[in-house]
């Protein structure tokens, strides 16, 4: 029994083994010692994601059949954005990718797993297994917290960045196009064409209203909208119809049922406070952000560059590749060309045939207007004949009167 349990155990080191029957499991190490060693290790999973240098008590608390590390109102949501836990799986501190995940489009592309994060919601963590689901008492904390607040506006605008927008007004949350034309089209014609794209921006719109920042949603839409009516966003036009636009029927059972909320839950966030009072905490951060808006946009530059580069290279703009993308290969190129041939040669088809059945409308319409002609002559006819026969009847019986007058004074002259 010895050699069984001293297989996992450290080499060079003697110690002595007890043995305690857990109902049918036989498990080493004395009880005091056990219970120490899980709790060690429960320290350690915990520990993996939160800030280094920091030493803190973990609470564990059983949630349902899940347990998760911190209290309900210090959960691991507001633990990310107070800047003390980083996002999984292969992530970051918050702060870390505001600053340096800005411009790496290809990373926020393919990463799926800071959406989740960086957007949480009530009604589930998403696809990632590592996250989790808001809980309405650290969305209070956030919603009421400064710092937190003003993470969630430089996330929302890190990501309309992404989409090739920007946040025109703070106040009204207005949204506009970006200045730079090769940047928007660039990563508008991205959000168009990747479905999953049109999953974030419903879980952002989502995300916005429970964190304290509902008055954003409307405008949000309301761009969407537009650039989908322009044809700018034309493949999102289903996701705007039956998802972005439900987001903002807040008073619907279905959005109740579906997001968990309650009045209580859209409450505004404390940064809308500071900046109808102009607090000096609003105003150092209009400082702030004009800094790291100039920072940025220096170190923007060579993303712009790069943009207006392949901008050029896929021929925007120009009657050849107007709307293609030129980082697919030449041979997705090749079959996109035969794709647009047969949709020419179905179109010209389509059209051949709508002429067919327009000439075969209007000679119906025509034979339809000559028989119509038709008729209204014979009914003139038929009328004209009435009308004769009865001016002869007429005129018939006037002659026979004046004859039937006329005999009796002849008579008379006679006699």
């Amino acid at each position: 029994m010895k050699r069984q349990t001293a297989r996992n155990t450290k080499p060079g080191v003697n110690r002595e083994f007890s043995f305690e029957v857990v109902g049918k499991r036989t498990r080493s190490g004395t009880k005091a010692n056990g219970v120490e060693t899980r709790k060690r290790k429960m320290k350690r999973q915990t520990a993996r994601n939160t800030k280094p240098g920091v030493n803190r008590e973990f609470s564990f608390e059983v949630v349902g059949k899940r347990t998760r590390s911190g209290t309900k109102a210090n959960g691991v949501n507001s633990q990310f954005y107070a800047g003390e836990r980083r996002s999984s799986p292969s992530g970051a501190f918050v702060d870390e990718i505001h600053q340096q995940w800005w411009h790496q489009y290809h990373k926020l592309e393919v990463h799926h797993g800071y959406i989740q994060w960086l957007f949480p919601c009530f009604e589930s963590r998403g696809m990632n297994y590592e996250s989790e689901a808001l809980d309405k008492d650290e969305a209070k904390i956030i919603r009421e917290d400064w710092k937190r607040a003003v993470r969630v506006i430089k996330s929302y605008r890190m990501m309309l960045n992404f989409y090739g927008m920007i946040l025109v007004d703070e106040r009204t949350g207005e949204i506009g196009r970006h200045p730079n034309l090769a940047h928007w089209t660039l990563r508008s014609r991205n959000m168009d064409y990747s479905s999953h794209n049109h999953l974030r921006v419903n879980r952002i719109l989502t995300s916005l209203g429970q964190l304290g920042f509902s008055a954003w949603k409307a405008p949000l839409v309301a761009f969407l909208e537009e650039q989908v009516k322009l044809g700018e966003l034309k493949n999102c036009k289903p996701s705007l119809t039956n998802f972005w636009k439900q987001t903002l029927n807040v008073n619907s059972k279905k959005y109740a049922q579906k997001t968990l909320e309650v009045a209580a839950d859209r409450e505004p966030s404390i940064f809308f406070y500071h900046m109808e009072n102009n607090t000096p905490l609003f105003q150092k951060y209009l400082e702030n952000k004009a800094k790291e808006d100039q920072e940025r946009e220096e170190r923007e530059k060579e993303a712009l560059l790069e943009a207006e580069a392949e901008y050029k290279r896929a021929g925007y703009g120009t009657e050849k590749k107007a709307g293609k993308n030129l980082k697919k290969g030449k041979k997705e190129e090749k079959e996109e060309e035969k794709e647009e041939k047969k949709e020419k040669e179905e179109k010209k088809e389509e059209d051949k045939e709508e002429k067919k059945e327009i000439k075969g409308v209007e000679v119906d319409e025509a034979e339809r207007r000559d028989k119509n002609e038709e008729l209204a002559r014979e009914e003139k006819e038929k009328e004209e004949q009435k009308e004769d026969s009865e001016e002869r009847k007429t005129t018939k019986r006037k002659r026979e009167e004046e004859e039937g007058s006329s005999l009796p004074s002849e008579k008379k002259q006679k006699a």
